[in-house]
C-alpha cells in the first residue's frame, strides 16, 4: 500500500518541493563576486533539466511524449515561458538582473529533459545517460566546477555529494541488468558491481590526476563507500518481502 502510493504521487511530492526552492533559489540577493565561466549557465540548464523531466512525470506519468501529440509542446511552451518570467521577475531583487543567456540555457534544459522522457524507456538507458553525465560534471577545467554556483556552506559537502552520487550509479547498474519490474540478488550483479564500478572510480579518478589535478585520495574512498552503500541499497531491495503486486520494488530472489 505505502509502495502503491509513493510510486503515485511522489513526483508530485518532489515537483512541489523542488519548484519552490528553484524559484527562492533564483531569487536571492546576489552579493557581489567573481563570475566563474560558464558555472552559472550549467546551472540553468540543469535546474530546468531537472523541472521539466519531474513535471512530465507528475502530470503524466510514464507516458511517452511524441511529436504528433500536443502534450510535449504544452510543457515546452510552459517552461520556457516561465523560464523567462522567472529572468524578468530577478530584476526586482537587488544585485540580479535579467540575461537571455540564462534564458537560453533555461530553454536548452527544457528541450533536453523533454528529450530524455522521449527515449528513455528502459533502466539501461537511464544508466548511460547519467553515468556520462557524471563523468562530464566530474571532469570539467578547474575554472568551471560544477559546485560554485551553490553557497559557499553547501559547497563543503562536496563527498557527500559524491557518495551520493555513486550510490545513485550503483543502484542503476543493479537495476538495469535485472528482470523487469524487481531487483533481484545474484553472484553475477554482486561480483560486477564489485568488479566494474571500483575500477571505473580508480579510472575516473586517474584521469582528474593526468589531467593535471592532485591525485584525491578522499574522492577515490568516498566512491568505494558510494558504491558499498549502493549494494547494500540493492541488496536490502532484494530482500524485501513481495508486499504490492507489480511495485516496481517487488523484490523476488533469483532463481
Amino acid at each position: 500500500m505505502v509502495m502503491r502510493w509513493l510510486k503515485k504521487y511522489m513526483p508530485w511530492i518532489l515537483l512541489l518541493v523542488y519548484w519552490p526552492a528553484l524559484f527562492v533559489l533564483t531569487h536571492l540577493p546576489r552579493l557581489p563576486a567573481p563570475d566563474i565561466r560558464g558555472s552559472d549557465k550549467i546551472a540553468h540548464f540543469t535546474a530546468y533539466l531537472v523541472l521539466t523531466i519531474l513535471f512530465w512525470l507528475a502530470r503524466y506519468g510514464t507516458y511517452r511524449p511524441s511529436l504528433r501529440g500536443k502534450r510535449m509542446y504544452i510543457i515546452l511552451l510552459l517552461m520556457v515561458c516561465y523560464g523567462a518570467v522567472d529572468e524578468i521577475s530577478q530584476q526586482l531583487v537587488p544585485h540580479r538582473f535579467a540575461d537571455w543567456l540564462d534564458w537560453l540555457a533555461n530553454s536548452a534544459g527544457v528541450v533536453t529533459g523533454l528529450f530524455i522522457v522521449m527515449v528513455l524507456r528502459k533502466w539501461w538507458h537511464g544508466l548511460a545517460v547519467y553515468w556520462a553525465g557524471m563523468f562530464v560534471l566530474t571532469h570539467l577545467p578547474t575554472e568551471t566546477q560544477p559546485l560554485d554556483f551553490l553557497p559557499e556552506m553547501l559547497r563543503e559537502f562536496r563527498l557527500v555529494y559524491l557518495m551520493a552520487g555513486y550510490v545513485t550509479l550503483t543502484l542503476l547498474w543493479w537495476r538495469s541488468w535485472c528482470p523487469k519490474e524487481r531487483f533481484v540478488l545474484n553472484k553475477t550483479l554482486f561480483l560486477s558491481s564489485l568488479l566494474v564500478l571500483p575500477t571505473y572510480a580508480l579510472v575516473d579518478v586517474m584521469i582528474t590526476w593526468v589531467m593535471r589535478k592532485p591525485f584525491d585520495v578522499s574522492a577515490l574512498l568516498t566512491a568505494a563507500g558510494g558504491i558499498i552503500l549502493g549494494i547494500a541499497c540493492a541488496a536490502a531491495f532484494a530482500q524485501q518481502k513481495e508486499t504490492e503486486k507489480g511495485s516496481p520494488f517487488t523484490v523476488r530472489s533469483s532463481q
